[in-house]
């Protein structure tokens, strides 16, 4: 039988062949696709972990041989990359030219890319570097690129107007640039403003060491400014001598924003003195007013001052942003004068008052003043949203909070369309092998190719795959935000189910906690150390382990959701059951809400979140009582964190 069906094959490749001028190496290659055993996933993967350890020459048989063992495995290509990087030489530069080309723009391209440009410039061999050049890249391989371009002849006036762009940035620049640098400042392209310029944004980056060596380069005529703009830094209040700036110019008007500025948050008062006598001696362009007037307004919004007051009140509306608003709302809320909140209501133009916010506390000084059949209407209309104040609405009349979930449905074909792509592959291939970075890299290249409307798909797909923070994250990049499954997934159910019943905490406010602090990114690390699903900063894990753990082990799924749920239960026990405060507390720290309890007592809960100073912790703190009840309610239980929540008093 089997001899039957090979004399088949073998008698319809001949035909194929005469029908169509096939070569003798074409048809073995169909020959051997037809012998080709299937081979699974799992074994292709086993190969391709085993294949990447070792170095191979890329022009031995033994490496063909691996690429065909490989063919079909998504990660190829990656494989193809790292041994090219173990095989940079001008022999090999057909192959690395070619896989260039074929993944140019992918996450592919970038690291061999960048590795071979270095390898080019170390053998200085300069216009192949032009050739392989891609822009953007970072500094330390444009200005490499803008040398060579010299070096090879290209005119100074078509390259050195270039240079500025990479010369005036608020941090220094690699030692690859200094003798561009250089060239760019002989021929004249360096002048004072750019100096101030480039001070200006190094000082805002506070990398002071620049500062101080760009000022040496300002003339002897212009170090009377640098004098003066340090004795100002040190002393805001001498920004009030405006007689001191006697010329005019541009520097003195940025140090004088600089001054009133740091003013600002030592006497606000003083500086609005000194920026009003500033502005009638018109120093000021509109653009430069907005600089001081947005920090300046958002002080004297919190001041109980009467000139404060009255020439806050006469302000432009266009000018009161919804940072200043929050001051004085939390201002009146604090004094508990819900009059002087609907005051402030009536001072909005039109567009904020209609924000979710106003409306609901419109709504609540109605209700305080006797008008309860006009805040009625207002709560009516906010219950139907899903949102924070809809929800606190929804409580304030009885009603039940509103989820509105939308699921997202799509055909199998379009489903299967997605499929084919190969970005897509690599990613969840990357994100079954845990290298959840270029996972990360590979997903965000795939969004960048595909529609609105395939995104929605993809997106769809990333949580059947439970890779469920991209689901999460790209429905609100597209602003779809109304399937629950995919934005509020339980991943790890196991883990918080065991733990949140073991440290007796909600699981819907810890599954909460989760979803605000890293969508469920196992390996999610922040710029103040925090890690992991819970974000648990090493310092909280040993102080609730008693032991000190390394990062690995708070990366650790099961100890990080132990360590986060733990530090919930202490935080709850810290501040008497009330969630509210303990929410706080695991965004900003129970020493800060034990300070903020002291400056703001015996305030409804509603109210106090609205002064909480950090913005940072005052909508964490909304997001995570919002999200705890879209996840009750996922989970099936009835009593609403919102219906506490207006019945609480925080003293």
């Amino acid at each position: 039988m089997l001899v039957k069906q090979l004399t088949q094959i073998v008698l319809i490749l001949m035909a194929t062949i005469v029908a169509t001028n096939m070569t003798l190496a074409q048809a073995k290659s169909v020959l051997k696709e037809v012998d080709k055993p299937s081979i699974s996933i799992d074994d292709l993967r086993a190969r391709y972990l085993k294949a990447e350890l070792g170095k191979w020459n890329v022009n031995w048989s033994s490496y063909q041989q691996t690429l065909d063992d490989l063919e079909g495995y998504p990660l190829l290509p990656y494989f193809e990359q790292s041994q090219l990087m173990k095989n940079f030489a001008l022999k090999n530069e057909s192959k690395i030219s070619d896989f260039l080309d074929k993944y140019q723009g992918t996450p592919l391209d970038g690291p061999l890319r960048r590795k071979w440009l270095s390898h080019l410039s170390r053998y200085k061999y300069k216009s192949r570097y032009l050739q392989y050049f891609k822009a953007p890249m970072n500094s330390k391989y444009t200005c490499l690129y803008h040398q060579y371009q010299l070096d090879q002849g290209i005119a100074l006036e078509e390259v050195l107007p270039q240079v500025t762009k990479l010369w005036l940035v608020g941090e220094s620049q690699p030692k690859e640039c200094d003798g561009l640098f250089k060239l760019w400042q002989k021929h004249g392209y360096q002048s004072n403003e750019l100096i101030w310029q480039r001070v200006m944004l190094a000082q805002k980056k506070r990398q002071y060491i620049l500062v101080k060596y760009l000022l040496k380069q300002l003339p002897k005529e212009e170090q009377y400014l640098v004098k003066l703009w340090k004795e100002i830094k040190a002393k805001p209040k001498l920004v009030q001598h405006l007689d001191k700036f006697k010329r005019g110019s541009k520097q003195e008007t940025r140090i004088i924003i600089d001054g009133i500025n740091r003013l600002t948050w030592q006497d606000e008062l003083l500086a609005l003195d000194v920026y009003q006598q500033a502005k009638q001696q018109g120093r000021f362009s509109p653009l430069q007013q907005e600089l001081v007037l947005k920090p300046l307004i958002t002080a004297i919004s919190r001041s109980d001052n009467e000139k404060a007051q009255s020439w806050y009140n006469a302000l432009d509306e266009d000018l009161i942003h919804s940072g200043a608003m929050q001051w004085r709302m939390a201002r009146e809320l604090r004094n508990v004068n819900y009059q002087g909140v609907k005051n402030q209501y009536q001072l909005l133009n039109a567009k904020l008052q209609q924000t979710r916010q106003w409306q609901y506390w419109y709504a609540r000084t109605l209700q305080l003043t006797n008008k309860s059949s006009e805040a009625l209407k207002i709560y009516q209309e906010l219950a139907k949203q899903r949102s924070y104040y809809g929800f606190l609405a929804a409580a304030r009349i009885g009603d039940e909070a509103v989820i509105n979930h939308q699921a997202l449905v799509f055909t199998d074909e379009q489903k299967q369309d997605l499929l084919k792509h190969s970005a897509w592959q690599r990613a969840l291939e990357l994100y079954k092998l845990n290298r959840l970075t270029a996972a990360r890299r590979e997903w965000n290249y795939w969004m960048s190719q595909l529609t609105t409307e395939e995104s929605l798909i993809a997106a769809k797909l990333a949580y059947q795959q439970g890779w469920f923070d991209r689901g999460i994250y790209t429905l609100s990049q597209i602003g779809a935000i109304n399937d629950m499954d995919i934005r509020f997934p339980m991943p790890y159910n196991d883990q918080f189910s065991q733990f949140a019943k073991q440290y007796s905490i909600n699981v819907a406010w810890a599954y909460a906690i989760a979803r605000k602090e890293s969508l469920f990114m196992s390996d999610a690390s922040s710029s103040v150390g925090a890690l992991g699903i819970m974000q648990v900063k090493p310092i909280t894990a040993g102080y609730i382990n008693k032991t000190k753990l390394n990062r690995w082990q708070i990366l650790d799924v099961d100890t990080n959701v132990k360590l986060g749920i733990n530090y919930l239960s202490y935080l709850m026990d810290k501040f008497d059951n009330n969630i509210v405060l303990a929410t706080a507390a695991y965004n900003a720290g129970p020493g800060k809400v034990e300070r903020w309890l002291k400056a703001e007592p015996n305030l409804a809960a509603d109210a106090w979140i609205e002064t909480i100073p950090y913005k940072e912790t005052r909508e964490y703190v909304k997001s995570v009582l919002a999200y705890t009840e879209i996840y009750q309610q996922k989970i099936g239980q009835r009593a609403s964190p919102f219906k506490t929540l207006i019945q609480l008093q925080i003293d």
